[in-house]
């Protein structure tokens, strides 16, 4: 198993929350969803005392997504597609600071993804019970929050009951990533002040999967 320094796991950290903007994107408006990839970011729900980071995704090319992203997110021209990717992250990342202030709230929270996560052990990670499932999860915790991410999507595509399940569960998958990026000491700021590392150590980790 690869060992990873501090520096190296806020950075995977912040690739599973770009990963999920990601897949929410291209899901809401391009109907489109990298299966692999989906299914690394509902994996990582579902462990809530991983004993090492890659316990929570898998393994390192499950965040291949989000690391490609994150390796030039912040040097390429600010498209809709980013703007919107970067405001759903930003978005989950606001989100877990607030969940973390309320322990009703997480412990309430905790319960309904045990739940889930035995589910995901008969089925399967990515069944459409289990993704429904988050989802409903999703609503009775995050989704009575003050604080609400709104998700922006073709009508003909957001009309679609599985669509909204799978945009929820993967809003889910953006703030257990963002809960786990804070725990590792990581803060808002250094996406504005730590730019080349963060692009550098995420090329780094590409490497490393292509290797």
């Amino acid at each position: 198993m690869s060992t990873f320094n501090p520096e190296q796991e806020r950075v995977l950290a912040l690739a599973g929350i770009i990963q999920a903007s990601t897949l929410l994107y291209e899901m809401v408006m391009e109907n489109k969803c990298d299966e692999t990839a989906f299914a690394s970011s509902m994996a990582s729900i579902y462990n809530q005392q991983p004993d090492h980071i890659m316990d929570i995704y898998g393994s390192l090319s499950g965040l291949q997504k989000g690391l490609s992203l994150l390796s030039r997110i912040f040097n390429e021209r600010k498209t809709l597609e980013y703007r919107e990717i970067s405001r759903y992250t930003i978005s989950a990342i606001h989100l877990a600071r607030k969940l973390g202030k309320n322990k009703a709230l997480m412990d309430k929270l905790a319960s309904k993804i045990r739940f889930s996560s035995t589910q995901a052990q008969y089925f399967s990670p990515t069944h459409t019970n289990v993704v429904a499932s988050i989802a409903g999860a999703y609503l009775d915790t995050l989704g009575v929050l003050p604080f609400r991410i709104r998700i922006i999507g073709r009508p003909e595509i957001m009309k679609r009951p599985e669509t909204l399940d799978k945009a929820r569960a993967l809003l889910m998958a953006a703030v257990r990533s963002a809960v786990l990026w804070q725990q590792l000491g990581s803060s808002q700021w250094q996406l504005l002040f730590k730019r080349k590392m963060l692009t550098a150590t995420a090329q780094q980790l590409l490497a490393e999967i292509r290797a």
